[in-house]
């Protein structure tokens, strides 16, 4: 049975818990338009996970991240940790090598949406048409093979 409970207590949030979901937003949509407009200023591209937004974004969430590290070590040291953060890649380099006893799972789901539409192009019904190698984290990672399962 699944329990779904809320607190801002972070001793009470994690202890005994199996399971931490982080998806977290540090600074919310009012940082993530400067990470977006304020490189635009200097013409580079203005991204929230890549270039120079990506960098601020990554910064801001690599402490957020590596704070409910903590707590999940402290309060749940058998717990796992799902982290659906942004920047995906930056998150995840930084908890490796700064938490890297910690039990963590970084997840994105850009290859997927870019593997439907590699089917769209192709004129395939889904992604699930195709036969896919991918290596990486996120917008750092690339394919080796992409081939039609027909």
């Amino acid at each position: 049975q699944v329990k779904f409970s809320y607190t801002t207590d972070p001793q009470a949030a994690f202890t005994d818990v199996d399971f931490v979901m982080a998806h977290i937003r540090v600074g919310l949509y009012e940082m993530r338009e400067k990470d977006e407009k304020i490189p635009l200023k200097y013409g580079v591209p203005g991204q929230e996970t890549c270039g120079p937004g990506g960098i601020a974004y990554g910064m801001r969430s690599i402490a957020g991240v590596l704070e409910l590290v903590d707590y999940m070590q402290q309060y749940a040291p058998g717990a796992w940790m799902l982290n659906y953060s942004n920047p995906a890649a930056i998150v995840a380099e930084a908890t490796r090598r700064l938490r890297p006893d910690a039990r963590i799972i970084n997840i994105c789901d850009m290859p997927v949406a870019i593997e439907g539409l590699f089917a769209d192009i192709l004129g395939l019904p889904s992604r699930k048409a195709l036969n896919v190698r991918y290596y990486g984290l996120n917008h750092f990672g690339w394919w080796t093979s992409i081939t039609d399962k027909a």
